[in-house]
């Protein structure tokens, strides 16, 4: 035994040095050959034990984990009472053992662990046998649970040891009483027990669970009475009650199986409803152990077991799912952007420390975007029912990213998880400058200040004279002005200019002048310039004096439905021969500008949409604004006739133009919105211009 121990200790050493080599060695190729050889490991138990067991018993070793399960009998070699076993070859990795024994039909965990295994190792454990408990059984006969003289002692009592394992009273070992009434039970390991008697006769006072420890001695002496009847039977129902009776394999039979010192019955569970099968017992009073169990074939599987005291009629049920498959479904939007290297996985555990995995495959045709996800399915066959533990991740380039995970009760239906991921893809826009100067972006891009002031557009007044009306002799165009004349203008007189009317506001910008030659006295004149409206009555009317043959520069504020209008309504001193009125220069058709503003940048990672939407604001008489050339909002007449426009696709990288058409003579503001959505109009932003001018 010291020669096993000492062996691989020694091997244990020699691979810890060898590691620390291989860490440090720079031979190509040399140390991936001696590490591939390092992970076959072996490993080792060994169990002490004291005292000798009351019955034959056997000592076991088992270790597993989630790809590897073996056990191994531990056998003393010296006769020493140190079993030992050595479990060989095996990979190095996380692991679960477990050392126990068996003793007829009783198994119990001696020791347990979990442990990651990187080189050899040996785990020890002691138990004992040591422990006896003993007394007598007397009958009490005034049930005050103290033993009188005149109380007498009961031979052939049968007396049954139950020891607690697992949560569950397990028979252990039985004992008769002799001529003194004496039971003895030696050989006893550590443990809780409970001590129940056979026949007619019961306890006269309850007495509680024994707990043993290592080479404890109990004396329990009982006091008995008779209350019993041999003839006393009890009828125990046992109901089985399937969840999923459509997933029960063909040929199954159900049983159960109830036994004690005295008593086996094994009944087949008979078929009441669709999903009951049922049977019912004649038992005497006392304390069973039960387990039902299917049969499929030559095989028994257990379904639920128990122990109990049973002294009335009563009905047991049991709930029972037959194994499930359990399906992942994972629906991934922008599947399209899943790189191909990465893998996705899902696992199950019962307890959150072991875990069944299985890889999500790619399933139908994947879709694109955010409305036709791509699709990955997997599944996990034949799951117990039960309280389960479950994740949903991907593995990119050896790092592991949860998706979803949770816990659920399988109750034995075939269930799907349908889970839905968007894939990490950035989405993005922001306002970028295209070289306008009068441009405030904020830090982060999702908003901007632009000021665009009016620039006024002139053109020249029209050559055409049947656009003009006149009193006085006749126009003429001269010096690229419209001009009218008249002769032998007496200080009474009348001569006058104007034009059609307008349509619009607008603004003019000029000049007039006065022309005359005769008389010389005459060497200044009054003349007049203003406003008319259709019906030529004067709407507004300023004087200016003149000399002959100099142009004066006006200006003036033109309504819609107005005429411009020159004249000159006499008061010189003198009859003046022969004048001429005459007006030239530009119609300010409308205060106007039109530049491109701004621009929109995506700088994300997939396409997207964008549109500019109206919010709010006033003061322009039109406007337009467009997005790459695309018309999104107009305003005519101070009225907004277009609120939003169409999506326009940029790229990733591409920037879209924002133009804005203003046309207007007072200050104005306005708020726009900038919409951005993926290739399926789901919008994930929103930034805000504000433009504004005078």
């Amino acid at each position: 035994m010291k020669n096993y121990v000492n062996n691989l200790g020694l091997r244990s050493l020699a691979v810890f040095l060898l590691m620390i080599f291989l860490t440090n060695s720079s031979l190509p190729g040399f140390s991936h050959v001696l590490m591939s050889q390092h992970e076959i490991l072996r490993k080792g138990f060994q169990l002490y034990v004291e005292g000798n067991a009351p019955l034959k018993v056997k000592y076991y070793a088992s270790i597993s984990n989630t790809s590897f399960s073996k056990t191994i009998e531990l056998v003393d070699h010296d006769g020493d009472s140190v079993y030992t076993g050595e479990i060989l070859p095996i990979s190095s990795g996380r692991y679960t053992w477990f050392i126990y024994y068996t003793m007829g039909n009783v198994s119990e965990v001696i020791s347990r662990g979990e442990e990651w295994i990187v080189s050899g190792t040996v785990n020890s454990a002691f138990w004992s046998w040591n422990s006896r408990i003993e007394g007598v059984i007397w009958l009490d006969s005034d049930k005050d649970g103290e033993w009188d003289p005149e109380e007498r002692t009961l031979t052939n009592v049968e007396v049954i040891l139950y020891k607690l394992i697992n949560g569950n009273l397990t028979y252990y070992l039985s004992s008769v009483t002799n001529e003194e009434g004496y039971y003895r039970f030696s050989g006893l390991s550590p443990g809780t027990y409970y001590i129940d008697i056979r026949g007619k006769h019961v306890p006269a006072v309850e007495f509680k669970y024994l707990n043993m420890t290592r080479n404890e001695y109990s004396r329990l002496d009982i006091g008995v009475i008779e209350s019993r009847a041999e003839e006393e039977r009890i009828v125990k129902t046992f109901e089985l009650r399937i969840v999923n009776p459509a997933g029960s394999p063909k040929g199954v039979k159900y049983y159960i199986e109830v036994r004690n010192s005295t008593h086996y019955f094994v009944k087949e569970l008979k078929s009441y409803t669709i999903d009951v099968y049922r049977v019912s017992l004649t038992l005497s009073p006392g304390f069973y152990i039960w387990e039902m169990y299917y049969m499929l074939g030559v095989n028994r599987y257990t379904i639920a077991t128990g122990n109990e005291y049973i002294d009335r009629s009563s009905v047991n049920q049991v709930r029972f799912s037959w194994p499930v498959d359990k399906t992942f479904k994972l629906d991934i939007f922008y599947s399209e952007y899943v790189p191909s290297n990465v893998r996705f996985f899902a696992e199950i555990s019962y307890d959150g420390n072991s875990w069944v995995r299985t890889e999500l495959k790619p399933w139908g045709v994947g879709g694109t975007g955010s409305k036709f996800p791509g699709a990955w399915l997997g599944k996990i066959e034949k799951l117990n029912p039960g309280h389960i533990f479950y994740r949903v991740y991907y593995v990119y380039y050896g790092i592991k990213r949860i998706i979803e995970e949770g816990e659920e009760e399988l109750l034995g239906i075939n269930r799907i998880n349908l889970i839905k991921y968007t894939w990490p893809v950035r989405f993005d826009v922001i306002f970028v400058p295209i070289g306008y100067p009068y441009v405030q972006i904020s830090p982060d891009g999702n908003s901007a200040n632009v000021m665009l002031n009016y620039k006024l557009l002139l053109t020249p007044l029209t050559k055409n004279l049947s656009k003009y009306g006149f009193v006085g002799d006749g126009m003429l165009i001269w010096q690229d002005a419209v001009c009218v004349h008249a002769s032998h203008v007496t200080p009474r007189s009348q001569v006058m200019l104007y034009t059609e009317v307008f349509e619009e506001e607008t603004i003019f910008r000029g000049y007039i002048k006065a022309r005359w030659d005769w008389p010389l006295s005459v060497n200044r004149i009054n003349m007049w310039y203003g406003l008319l409206d259709r019906d030529l009555n004067v709407l507004y009317k300023e004087y200016v004096t003149v000399t002959s043959d100099k142009w004066v520069p006006i200006s003036l504020q033109v309504r819609k439905g107005s005429r411009i209008a020159i004249g000159y309504d006499g008061g010189a001193r003198d009859t003046i021969l022969l004048l001429y009125l005459c007006l030239k220069g530009g119609i300010g058709v409308r205060g106007a500008n039109r530049a491109d503003i701004i621009g929109v940048k995506n700088i994300g990672d997939a396409p997207v949409l964008v549109k500019i939407r109206f919010k709010e604001g006033a003061g322009l008489q039109a406007l337009n604004i467009t997005l790459s050339g695309m018309y999104q909002v107009s305003i005519a007449n101070y009225r907004v006739v277009k609120y939003s426009g169409r999506w326009v696709k940029l790229n990733p990288g591409e920037v879209a133009v924002i133009g804005a058409e203003i046309a207007g003579s007072t200050k104005y503001s306005y708020t726009l919105y900038v919409y951005a959505a993926d290739e399926w109009e789901k919008v994930f932003e929103r930034l805000e211009l504000k433009l504004y001018g005078g």
